[in-house]
């Protein structure tokens, strides 16, 4: 990396990339850096952009607590390291709960749609097709097909 300038990416299924004959792999929290000349040559759906510096991470370690409306003791109440990616990643049954109610759709539309519905929350392009694929069956591929003209008759 002989460019001083650097762009930091986040991959949000910690892949690996491999361009120009160099390899960039994402850190433990998904962070990598990448010369300010290759950027434009990632492009993936796990990918999100952050910007020219890393983020920090917090000092302290922060503690999520979820409270059950029908908690009748402090053991009814779950509480989650930073660690736990459920915060993080979108489940399965509240994508595909927004995927039914938004319709069918082309791949892109629906991750832009489920990416506005869970702004804090990553939306694995894997899991949406399988929420897709079970609401509305496999997508066609191809052009779509012409049926035979028929007479208004």
């Amino acid at each position: 990396m002989s460019n001083g300038r650097l762009l930091w990416f986040r991959s949000t299924e910690w892949l690996g990339f491999s361009v120009e004959g160099q390899t960039f792999q994402p850190d433990a929290d998904g962070y990598f850096a990448v010369p300010e000349n290759l950027a434009a040559q990632f492009r993936h759906p796990s990918l999100q952009y952050v910007g020219r510096e890393r983020p920090k991470k917090p000092e302290e370690l922060q503690i999520a607590v979820a409270v059950s409306p029908n908690a009748s003791s402090t053991m009814d109440v779950a509480a989650t390291s930073g660690d736990d990616t459920s915060l993080k990643t979108v489940s399965y049954a509240e994508l595909k709960r927004v995927i039914d109610l938004h319709g069918n759709a082309a791949e892109d539309k629906l991750i832009a749609h489920a990416k506005l519905a869970f702004p804090q929350k990553s939306v694995p392009r894997k899991l949406l097709r399988k929420a897709r694929e079970e609401l509305f069956g496999k997508p066609r591929r191809g052009a779509p097909q012409k049926g035979p003209n028929k007479s208004p008759e």
